[in-house]
């Protein structure tokens, strides 16, 4: 079919191959000659570890994000990417996505696009993703000085002050301010408090 020269079946089967997975079932389909999607489930000791099938899209003419002209150009829709709540925080998602960058990057793709949730709206950032609405980061920023006031009430208002006006931004944030130990997750928080949105964001290769 023409739309595997987007990318071929075994140039995607190669991302899947590392150590922290034993096993993968993918199933291709050419949506039409200029684009292709792809189901995976991926295993370890036979083991399911998402909880539905991870879904990607490989368009050969799609907008790019990261231009302020529309632009057409070769894209990667990460669709869905769920994983068994045990398998969560254990670094496979990272782990693909450093095999994700090479494989598209041989295959001349422009960008990768999803639309973030919860954990993946900070996580996404951390390695490199772009938010789309610029304001994102800053809305986040101001969600997390709520948080931090309230979670962190055993830290004395004058140094709460001193630490939230020396982080401007969220790569600032220590980690024990946004996952400590026997407290809430900032996560959790936006979550529990009805605050968690989609958010566009694009990784330019």
């Amino acid at each position: 079919m023409p739309c595997h020269s987007i990318i071929s079946d075994e140039d995607i089967e190669k991302i899947y191959d590392i150590p922290k997975i034993s096993s993968f079932d993918i199933v291709t389909d050419c949506l039409d000659k200029s684009k292709k999607s792809a189901k995976i489930d991926i295993f370890k000791d036979s083991k399911r570890l998402n909880t539905t099938y991870i879904t990607r899209e490989y368009d050969e003419n799609y907008e790019l994000r990261g231009t302020t002209e529309s632009t057409l150009g070769k894209v990667v829709l990460h669709q869905t990417f769920f994983l068994q709540e045990e398998n969560q925080k254990l670094g496979l998602a990272t782990s693909l996505f450093w095999k994700e960058l090479d494989i598209y990057r041989n295959n001349d793709f422009n960008e990768i696009h999803l639309d973030a949730i919860e954990d993946g709206i900070i996580v996404w950032h951390s390695l490199g993703y772009h938010y789309l609405d610029e304001s994102t980061e800053a809305n986040l920023m101001i969600r997390w000085y709520e948080y931090f006031v309230e979670t962190f009430d055993e830290i004395s208002e004058e140094e709460r002050t001193k630490i939230i006006h020396k982080t401007n931004n969220f790569e600032q944030v220590l980690k024990k301010y946004k996952v400590p130990k026997n407290k809430i997750t900032f996560s959790k928080w936006l979550r529990k408090n009805d605050l968690v949105t989609a958010e566009p964001m694009f990784y330019k290769l």
